[in-house]
């Protein structure tokens, strides 16, 4: 079966590669692309734990999460991380059942003040009486081209 993968990159290729150990054909058409955006120089002071939620956000402010903040990290799914890991970043704890779960899990271990480092695009601000989280914008998703030759991919 031939499929068409219409995400990013670096997630396409990661796609596109267990699509054909599965056997099927990939086409890759990524319908937008990752753009990093400048972090500000959010200081680190004042928060009790940094939470990350998406991979492209662990990437676009690897700089920033490798730097001297000293902060426990609460990462979303694996595959965000796999990323931090990637940074030699230290995970305090990876939640599977989303972001509130997490920001439970945060104030559980007594973290009252969360900054969320995340795409332009994020889900709403989790409500957890206790715990206040502010937003760093660290990526957001851009509309991409398509190829000349896309008809002749498909």
């Amino acid at each position: 079966m031939k499929l068409l993968i219409i995400r990013p990159q670096p997630g396409a290729d990661a796609t596109a590669h267990r699509l054909r150990a599965a056997g099927h054909a990939a086409c890759l058409m990524p319908l937008f692309g990752i753009e990093h955006l400048p972090v500000q120089r959010v200081l680190a002071e004042g928060y009790d734990a940094i939470l990350l939620t998406s991979g492209n956000a662990v990437r676009a402010a690897g700089e920033y999460l490798t730097g001297d903040h000293n902060l426990p990290v609460y990462a979303v799914g694996s595959a965000t991380a796999s990323a931090l890991h990637k940074l030699s970043v230290p995970v305090a704890k990876t939640g599977s059942e989303g972001v509130q779960a997490l920001v439970g899990a945060a104030g559980a271990d007594g973290h009252k003040r969360l900054l969320w480092l995340a795409g332009e695009d994020y889900t709403a601000i989790p409500q957890l009486n206790g715990v206040s989280i502010d937003i760093e914008i660290v990526y957001r998703s851009a509309a991409v081209s398509t190829p000349d030759d896309f008809a002749s991919k498909v």
